[in-house]
């Protein structure tokens, strides 16, 4: 079946930060497990994940499906025109209603993301049942998911004005700092799927940064620019978990049990059920 190379880049990527969350789930060592269940260890890596992307991005002047959008570089005119206690990539408003308006979104984009993750494997049950939807729901609500969108657009919005009118720093400069700031927020939903989001979306963003800056260029780099490196990823990423999943399945992300039980109709719990009584002996 044709998929669309938007939908493979993302799956691609998808399936391959369950592939880095396995290889973390699987470290031993006793630094290794301390720092794997460590909050604050968590947090600190995440706030330097989101130092690195944030200023990549500023010098790219793109956005890409992160937690907070750069501001094109503005003109002149633009600056002279804002007026007081505005920064130049919102002239016509405070800061205070700026950032009220950017936190407002993020609430609600978390807030949706929260009501489809939890309501639609149940829509059954609202039509059953309403009462006993509305409570599961309130009871399986990631409250800390939607506080994180909150919190990470909150500091990244408020540092940013602040920075912009009460220092000189390059945009470059501004954005690690409060791309640093900002990551902390990563302390109110401390998760695998945050945390390894921005592993690969830091590799292909450098490497456009790469691509983008003066630096030689062999012909070798230009051959792997012009591969499909998602294709390849997405493929080596399926294969690799569906293996993972019947033979360290303790180790691998629970969607991926779900991905794989709908993509078999459910021949992969038999198979994975299967290979772990060959192994513990109960069939020979």
């Amino acid at each position: 079946m044709y998929l669309p190379r938007a939908i493979v880049h993302a799956q691609g990527i998808g399936l391959f930060n369950m592939y880095i969350e396995f290889l973390i789930r699987r470290l031993r060592g006793k630094t290794a497990e301390a720092l794997r269940l460590s909050k604050l260890a968590g947090t600190l890596f995440f706030s330097a994940f989101s130092a690195a992307m944030l200023p990549a991005l500023e010098y790219l002047q793109i956005n890409r499906f992160w937690f907070a959008s750069i501001y094109r570089k503005q003109s002149d005119d633009t600056r002279n025109a804002s007026q007081r206690n505005c920064c130049s990539h919102h002239p016509n408003r405070s800061c205070v209603q700026h950032v009220t308006t950017q936190v407002k979104k993020s609430f609600y984009f978390g807030l949706a993301i929260c009501l489809i993750k939890n309501a639609l494997p149940r829509i059954a049950m609202a039509f059953r049942n309403p009462l006993q939807f509305i409570r599961t729901i309130a009871s399986r609500f990631d409250y800390g998911l939607i506080g994180f969108f909150a919190a990470y657009k909150a500091l990244y919005e408020f540092f940013n004005c602040y920075l912009i009118q009460n220092s000189k720093l390059s945009p470059v400069v501004r954005a690690t700092i409060t791309g640093f700031i900002s990551g902390t927020a990563y302390c109110l939903y401390p998760n695998y799927l945050l945390f390894t989001y921005p592993i690969s979306e830091l590799v292909e963003v450098y490497w456009l940064v790469y691509m983008k800056s003066s630096l030689p260029k062999p012909r070798i780099v230009q051959a792997i620019d012009r591969f499909p490196t998602t294709l390849l990823m997405y493929m080596f990423s399926l294969g690799m978990m569906y293996h993972l999943r019947v033979v360290y399945p303790y180790h691998t992300n629970h969607y991926c049990h779900k991905l794989m039980a709908i993509g078999t109709t459910g021949r992969s719990e038999t198979l994975a059920r299967g290979y772990a009584e060959i192994m513990m002996g109960y069939r020979d």
